[in-house]
């Protein structure tokens, strides 16, 4: 009777704090609601966040840096979303670097509902909270987060039913950032919002790529790390399973066992550090091993400009990575259950780098240097890279300077009909929506 008792006890809780949230929850976006009534849009104000707050580098992070240093944008109130539980460490990275003109803003608090019901600018790599309502006074520039190897959007075999609130993103974005024509048409037409599309394309080097045309502070890197005479590779894996579902432990138990195998391999030479990706949400720990090692905390592209190789799976860095020139090396040890499950927009086959599915095989790339040409892949994936990519970004989106090149949406003229078809719920009404849709002459509408 007490395990019973206990086992009651501790459902009761998690009800307990589940209504708390969902309670917590509503009133935080009435709230919201009532910002967007009451207050009027800031245009000093720039709200910035990255992979909803769990993380501050890449291209938010970029932006931020030119904002906080050039004196071009003194003028402007900078603000930098967080999760609760990174407010500290994002504080304390913003002081170590300089950056501390930026204010902190816990996400999902009320100061961050009105930031965001207010700011004049929004800057995202990712999609704002679902409730999110962009206000026609507010200029929303969405910088995304790679070029596509993974299906994205109705052509993704895992993630189709949830692109909802990305769709959303798009059309409420001003600007969005692509870093190559493939990158753009890819994305408009998978998430689907040519012909409903009124932002503006921008082919524009990623922010976060211009690091890597800095040799002064990748020598700087080095030195403070100590990797100066050394071999030094990044493994930046990408997660496993769909939205709402990551398998992360499985993906740690099998790594670790690799990490075990290659680690006797290395020598005291050679070393590896390992950064696993944000939404895995991994609690994996390095501390039994000797040449790999977790991740500094700088801000990840700032130390990766640092190290002498990549491997990587089927993660979009080595699109970003392939600028410097350095050796990358695929380990796509799942290759056939990945594919199954998440789809690519064409094989790995078709890539310049080393693939290697063993320890053996990897450690054997590590010790050898790039044997591959990789020419034709930079002039598709990587032509509009440079060192002063978020500065041209910032002129132009913050300043109305024309440094990038735009294009826009495609559009085929049509008059737009958007349909309602509530939940699709099995029932006769779904049926006949369908047999509707089957027989629907899209000739001279668009249909939604």
């Amino acid at each position: 009777m007490k395990v019973l008792s206990d086992k009651i006890g501790k459902k009761m809780k998690k009800i307990r704090i589940t209504f708390r949230k969902v309670r917590r929850g509503l009133l935080q976006r009435k709230r919201y609601l009532a910002y967007l009534e009451k207050y009027p849009v800031d245009g000093k104000v720039v709200l910035l966040e990255s992979q909803h707050g769990r993380a501050l580098d890449g291209n938010v992070y970029a932006v931020l840096a030119e904002l906080c240093q050039n004196p071009a944008y003194e003028n402007l109130t900078l603000y930098v979303s967080a999760a609760p539980e990174n407010c500290k460490k994002f504080g304390k990275l913003l002081q170590e670097n300089g950056l501390s003109r930026a204010k902190i803003l816990e996400r999902g608090t009320y100061s961050y509902f009105k930031i965001l019901a207010t700011a004049g600018y929004l800057v995202n790599d990712n999609t704002f909270i679902y409730c999110f309502i962009k206000r026609e006074e507010q200029v929303y520039l969405n910088t995304w987060h790679g070029t596509p190897l993974k299906t994205l959007g109705k052509q993704s075999k895992s993630e189709y039913f949830s692109i909802g609130n990305a769709q959303k993103t798009f059309l409420d974005s001003d600007y969005v950032v692509y870093p190559n024509r493939f990158t753009m048409e890819r994305m408009i037409a998978d998430y689907m919002v040519d012909n409903i599309g009124k932002f503006t394309p921008l082919l524009c080097g990623y922010p976060r790529n211009a690091v890597f045309f800095d040799k002064t502070a990748e020598q700087r890197m080095k030195e403070k790390h100590g990797l100066v005479g050394k071999t030094v590779y990044a493994y930046l894996p990408t997660w496993r399973g769909t939205i709402g579902n990551v398998s992360s432990e499985e993906q740690d138990a099998r790594l670790l066992a690799y990490f075990r195998e290659l680690d006797k391999k290395l020598s005291d030479n050679q070393v590896v550090y390992v950064k696993m990706h944000t939404v895995s949400a991994s609690n994996i720990s390095l501390m039994e091993f000797t040449h790999i090692k977790a991740f500094p905390k700088e801000e990840t592209y700032a130390f990766l400009n640092a190290v002498d190789g990549l491997i990587t799976d089927y993660s979009s860095v080595f699109f970003d990575f392939a600028v410097t020139g350095k050796k990358i090396i695929l380990f796509p040890y799942d290759l056939e259950e990945y594919e199954a499950e998440r789809g690519f927009y064409f094989p790995l086959s078709e890539l310049p780098f080393p693939q290697v599915r063993s320890v053996d095989a990897l450690y054997e790339e590590l010790c050898t240097g790039k044997k591959y040409d990789d020419t034709a892949f930079l002039q598709s994936f990587c032509a509009y890279d440079g060192k002063d990519a978020a500065g041209l970004l910032c002129r132009h989106v913050f300043l109305g300077e024309k440094c990038v090149k735009e294009e826009t949406v495609p559009d085929n003229g049509k008059e737009n009909v958007l349909l309602y078809c509530g939940d699709l719920a099995l029932n006769g009404v779904t049926v006949s929506i369908k047999n509707l849709l089957a027989n629907v002459d899209v000739t001279e509408k668009n249909y939604i």
